[in-house]
């Protein structure tokens, strides 16, 4: 390219080529024939009346070869193509980054019906259409669904593998990861050789965009301008289902179906984003496996109401249990609004018909005084006949005395066990089996609390020691938000746990991975739990520890001889087992921990994308369902209240502060020639100059013509054709 005097030549081989073909006519007027004269008797007159005119004719001569040349001349400075200023967006390569949002929020429908996702694929592939791959210009396609994913990177120049990737997104389930989208982005511009026009297009929803949430700031370096797309605001009422918990963690069965322990219920909560008005939103349950309703209820909205929960009882008998061992419950909205991908949600609910329950004792002559604690335990969990099993193993023999099939482990004789005994606990736990340990009634008895690290790293931390009281000390008025093994009796807490004492406890600091399950009065946790991490839920199945500040004896407390130990030992019993086979349950788009959902089979839902709501079951080398994995979507922002939301813009720029962004909403056409407003795009004269060579051909024509007739009429001849 050449520029010159604010004008630039796109093509300026083309234009010498054609500026060369401008002596063409020089060189016919030069070498035109001459002839040589030959005198006759009338010639001396015509010669004097061609010496009067030959000036004349002369510099009508001129102006005909002059205008051929010029024809030529503009000619070529069409073909050349002669621009007015640089020039450089038409010749310089380009590159997209495409930033397409597929997260929930671009399932929202907009008022043509079409929902959000589907407007902006088409908006990108307008953008796609303006490039020319030919030119050297490229593309990347980023989608912002947590976890961003670079669904086409780096960029590339096969502009049809961009359109088809295009073609094939489709809206998630998981919330919008800006930043991850912004990283990519300058992941793929790092790897950019060569001089081009860099451009990160940004094709984002309306919703979703909660001003309080806090933003990471970035900054994307080397790009020409960053430009943001947003379809039309749509419809702002919005209901969505936020959270679904089961009302009891596990749903006890008798052998003969028909008889159950406990009320099974689901509660459920919704939110709605537009509270301004008063109205009934339905809401219906059914079994996935069998597609049998469970329960339908209406929830009534008043004025001025955001968010609102609902217990809804289900029928028992209608549940059956998926591969995995748990009965998965659908909960639907059966209105039709904005978003619909926010409208469903599931819910894994156990089913057992029996429960095995291992006690570990030392069973010696010398136990001293009082009641073992083994018989405590029996005697609460024992008087379910039928329903709970139990087998009592004596603590010496433990290391090859524990039957694997047991749902639940106590150990009440910690310092009786030697270290193959404490192995094979350490085994069974790995594998997925509840542990609940107490200490010894020996208050010295505490060389067991080494193995605690192999056992349940991070269980504990600091040195422990036993603690008397006198007088004794009763329990905390209410339960921990850590006690959710106990959150079933959480109601009745205050008054079951007033009556018992504590005259000696052990003194346990939390450690790193674990939450307090009870306290006493004065604040000191009782008791500790285990905080599961997803991947050792699913990919390593280990189960909880519960360790007990205090030892079933009467010179530790009265706990055992009062109601509160009954209902305890139950819930826990309950809440450990349901823990252990629930369905492990995960947010769309959530860290997954080195979960390979390819790995699954997948019982509700389509695919295997962990952005996709649905549910899974993990299988063995036999083939046998072990544990189901739930996936629902992440509805935290979908129906926020519009007052606590901001533009697109406002949040793009609080994540890249100081970057000049321009919105394109306003763009019918993103493949427009002037779409992303470069520097100096120049204005090509090419239809000028032809429009100038036409008209100079048609004056050229006349000017011959008239050339013509006077050369004759000088030599005194009649032109041929005149009458």
């Amino acid at each position: 390219m050449i520029t010159m005097m604010g004008l630039s030549v796109l093509h300026p081989g083309l234009l010498i080529a054609g500026l060369l073909c401008v002596a063409i006519p020089i060189l016919v007027h030069l070498l035109r024939r001459k002839h040589r004269p030959i005198s006759w008797g009338a010639m001396r007159f015509l010669e004097q009346a061609y010496r009067k005119r030959r000036r004349l004719i002369t510099i009508e001569q001129l102006l005909l070869l002059l205008t051929r040349c010029a024809i030529v001349a503009l000619i070529a400075g069409a073909v050349g193509s002669l621009v007015r200023g640089s020039g450089l967006a038409s010749q310089k390569a380009r590159t997209v980054v495409i930033v397409l949002d597929n997260s929930i929020h671009s399932g929202a429908l907009l008022e043509s019906g079409e929902s959000t996702v589907e407007y902006q694929k088409q908006r990108a592939i307008e953008l796609l259409d303006s490039l020319d791959s030919t030119r050297g210009d490229r593309a990347a396609l980023i989608t912002a669904a947590a976890p961003a994913m670079g669904e086409a990177v780096p960029a590339t120049s096969e502009l049809g593998l961009i359109r088809s990737r295009i073609d094939g997104v489709r809206a998630t389930d998981a919330e919008r990861d800006l930043d991850g989208a912004i990283g990519l982005v300058s992941e793929v511009l790092s790897g950019i050789e060569g001089e081009s026009i860099i451009q990160p297009v940004f094709f984002l929803g309306m919703r979703g965009w909660d001003r309080d949430a806090s933003h990471n700031e970035h900054a994307i370096d080397g790009v020409d301008s960053i430009l943001l797309d947003s379809p039309p605001a749509s419809s702002d009422a919005n209901t969505a289902i936020v959270d679904i918990q089961p009302l009891r963690p596990m749903v006890t069965r008798r052998d003969d179906k028909e008889s159950y322990d406990e009320i099974q219920g689901i509660r459920v909560v919704l939110q709605r984003s537009d509270p301004s008005f008063s109205q009934s939103t339905g809401v219906l349950i059914h079994d996935t496996t069998s597609d049998v309703p469970l329960a339908s209820v209406a929830f009534v909205w008043r004025v001025g109401q955001e968010r609102m929960t609902q217990t809804i009882p289900l029928d028992q008998s209608k549940l059956i249990a998926s591969r995995g061992g748990s009965a998965l419950v659908r909960v639907t909205i059966d209105d039709e609004d904005v978003n619909p991908r926010d409208n469903s949600r599931l819910v894994g609910l156990p089913i057992r018909q029996h429960i095995g329950v291992g006690i570990i004792d030392s069973f010696t002559l010398d136990a001293g005084e009082g009641i073992r604690p083994s018989r405590w335990v029996r005697a609460v969990l024992g008087a379910d006949e039928g329903f709970v099993s139990i087998q009592q193993i004596n603590a010496r023999s433990a290391g090859d005395r524990i039957d694997p099939t047991l749902d639940i482990l106590f150990v009440l004789a910690p310092s009786a066990l030697d270290d193959s005994g404490w192995d094979r606990i350490a085994r069974l736990n790995a594998g997925g089996m509840p542990i609940v340990i107490t200490p010894d009634a020996s208050p010295d008895a505490l060389d067991w609390v080494s193995h605690l690290e192999s056992l349940s790293p991070g269980i504990i931390a600091g040195e422990i020691r036993s603690r008397s009281f006198d007088p004794p000390i009763g329990l905390a008025n209410e339960l921990e938000s850590d006690g959710l093994l106990l959150d079933g009796i959480r109601d009745e807490y205050p008054d079951l746990a007033s009556s018992v004492t504590v005259s000696r406890r052990l003194n346990l600091e939390p450690g790193a991975d674990s939450g307090v399950l009870l306290r006493d009065v004065q604040g000191h946790p009782l008791a500790l739990v285990s905080r599961s991490h997803d991947s050792d839920r699913v990919n390593s199945a280990g189960g909880s520890v519960v360790l007990s500040g205090v030892a079933l004896d009467a010179q530790w407390t009265d706990l055992p001889a009062r109601p509160f130990f009954v209902a305890m030992m139950h819930e826990l019993v309950h809440s450990l087992l349901a823990r252990s086979i629930a369905p492990d349950s995960r947010i769309a788009g959530a860290q997954s921990s080195g979960l390979v959902f390819d790995s699954l089979e997948r019982l509700v839902g389509d695919g295997s994308d962990p952005r996709i709501a649905g549910a899974y079951v993990r299988v063995d080398q036999q083939g046998t369902g072990k544990r189901a994995v739930i996936v629902n979507p992440d509805a935290s922002h979908t129906a926020a209240e519009t007052a606590t939301l901001e533009t697109p813009l406002a949040g793009i720029e609080r994540s890249l502060p100081g970057m000049d962004i321009e919105e394109l909403s306003t763009v019918e056409d993103l493949s427009a020639d002037g779409f992303g407003h470069t520097s100096d795009p120049g204005r090509s004269i090419a239809l000028w100059l032809f429009g100038i060579a036409a008209v100079l051909g048609v004056v050229e024509l006349l000017l011959a013509r008239l050339c013509s007739y006077r050369a004759v009429e000088s030599h005194g001849l009649e032109p041929r054709g005149a009458a």
